[in-house]
């Protein structure tokens, strides 16, 4: 069986991963957006290529290969010919990592990451401009949900997005992950604003701990509190407010 799923806005392109015939791939994707495919791993590793044989892998110049997976994947028209916007991850590196995590082994930080690649492509198919960013430094596993486009405020400039997205994030005596959902300025490449909407935390003892989260705007901060425990939190910040992941896991109940 295999899962398929494509939006110019926000759903989750699955790049195959089940044997499928590579021509099949090509062909539900379409010239355009195979060709879109095509442009953005030459961003991401301009010396692998891109393999379409059953699975759909990035084929590394040393031998190597890594599936892909480009969740939130943005392409729309512009006024010099199209704009391109996707996560890039490799789930192969988050599903071994997370192995590790959720026994307590030791795992750095940018282990599985996901990198936020945008680009703008010329009417003849050439990449105009390109920008290639780590959607979040601290998290040892990061997994893009969706990605929406938030405002821009020149036109020469990269847009603000909107992402949902998991962080997995790990100390002494706890691990954890984090829902967000955050706003990211593409032209200064860092996440400006982000607000958790769930959890799950374990600690070394293994009492673990799930919720959803709502929050409410204070003058000086947001207050967040679960939906189903006792969780209460209120966060000191100035607008716009970047919740630290520790701040959430360290305070569940």
């Amino acid at each position: 069986m295999r899962s398929f799923a494509i939006s110019f806005t926000t759903s989750i392109l699955l790049l195959p991963s089940s044997g499928a015939a590579a021509q099949d791939w090509r062909l539900e994707l379409g010239a355009e957006r195979v060709r879109a495919i095509e442009l953005i791993v030459q961003i991401v590793s301009p010396e692998g290529t891109l393999g379409w044989e059953g699975d759909v892998v990035l084929r590394l110049p040393h031998g190597g290969r890594k599936l892909l997976r480009l969740p939130g994947f943005v392409q729309l028209p512009n006024t010099t010919g199209q704009l391109i916007v996707t996560a890039v991850e490799y789930p192969e590196d988050a599903s071994d990592a997370l192995k590790r995590l959720r026994v307590f082994d030791t795992v750095a930080a940018l282990t599985a990451p996901t990198r936020v690649v945008l680009a703008k492509v010329s009417t003849d198919g050439r990449v105009q401009r390109s920008q290639n960013m780590l959607l979040d430094a601290a998290a040892i596993i990061s997994e893009c949900r969706s990605i929406q486009l938030a405002g821009q405020r020149h036109a020469d400039e990269w847009p603000q997005l909107r992402v949902s997205y998991r962080s997995w994030h790990s100390d002494t005596d706890v691990i954890g992950s984090v829902d967000w959902v955050a706003l990211v300025d593409a032209e200064l490449q860092r996440v400006i604003a982000r607000t958790p909407t769930a959890f799950w935390r374990k600690t070394r003892d293994g009492i673990e701990t799930a919720d959803l989260l709502r929050g409410t705007e204070l003058p000086t901060g947001i207050e967040l509190h679960g939906v189903r425990t006792d969780f209460r939190r209120t966060v000191q910040c100035a607008a716009p407010c970047r919740i630290e992941p520790m701040a959430v896991l360290r305070s569940a109940p």
